[in-house]
């Protein structure tokens, strides 16, 4: 047998044997996999952000805000319930911008049975970065809960649709005066950071803290319907009167369609 076939042959056994191992046979492409199998061709997500407070929230005050699950949208702070209501903070530690933000939850008594189901009624602000915090209420349609309720609360959020995009506003100026029939407002100027009119109503949201605790929201819209571009535009919210409101945060926000 010449050199030159005796290494053809060599080569078709070794081909053969490989063909026939019983250690890393390929699977079909035509048949199911199991989980052990599937490899993962998805690129590795970033890392969420540290805890940041977002440009277009204004405070009077350092609040500490709880950091939250890394890689989640979640609630992080409930407050006290008032009227049916409880306020809420949420954080995002995901790795993507996030809008459309929305709490929905169930309200349980001290016993354990099911006072109430209910939904948030808007966040400030209304688009979060990675890291960012947001504020608002969660409104359950009765008329009262006790103090001692217990909430089990889930946030969520949808990726920024430029087409149907919410503007949050920068907080220019905020001072505290006297409002009617006693009590205290806040009066301000918000700017609009957008080169588009940002058209009303635009709302204008108050958190009231004691500490890193949520108090009580409180809801007013500005002066005027709208924003022009890079324009300003004025407000004025009547701040609760049965919570204190030793600290707060504010924002307001409209649209561009």
């Amino acid at each position: 047998m010449s050199r030159l076939r005796f290494l053809l042959l060599v080569a078709v056994m070794m081909l053969g044997a490989k063909g026939c191992s019983t250690g890393t046979q390929e699977r079909s492409n035509s048949g199911p996999t199991s989980p052990a199998d599937q490899v993962s061709t998805t690129a590795e997500a970033p890392a969420a952000l540290a805890p940041a407070t977002s440009m277009f929230i204004y405070s009077d005050a350092p609040i500490a805000i709880p950091d939250g699950e890394a890689g989640k949208l979640s609630v992080v702070a409930v407050g006290r319930p008032s009227r049916g209501s409880v306020p809420v903070v949420i954080r995002n530690r995901t790795s993507k911008p996030l809008t459309n933000l929305e709490v929905t939850g169930t309200a349980r008594n001290a016993s354990g049975v099911l006072a109430g189901t209910g939904s948030s009624q808007g966040f400030v602000p209304e688009n979060v970065n990675s890291g960012e915090w947001a504020f608002g209420y969660v409104f359950f349609g009765v008329e009262a809960l006790p103090a001692d309720t217990k909430f089990d609360l889930t946030a969520t959020g949808k990726a920024p649709n430029p087409l149907l995009a919410s503007v949050d506003l920068r907080v220019k100026e905020v001072s505290r005066a006297s409002a009617s029939f006693g009590g205290t407002k806040l009066v301000g100027i918000l700017a609009n950071p957008t080169n588009k009119e940002v058209k009303g109503p635009i709302s204008v949201d108050v958190m009231c803290f004691d500490g890193a605790m949520p108090i009580a929201t409180a809801r007013g819209f500005t002066d005027a319907s709208s924003a022009a571009p890079n324009g300003t535009v004025s407000f004025s919210v009547d701040l609760p009167r049965d919570s204190p409101c030793r600290s707060f945060a504010l924002g307001g926000s409209g649209h561009t369609f």
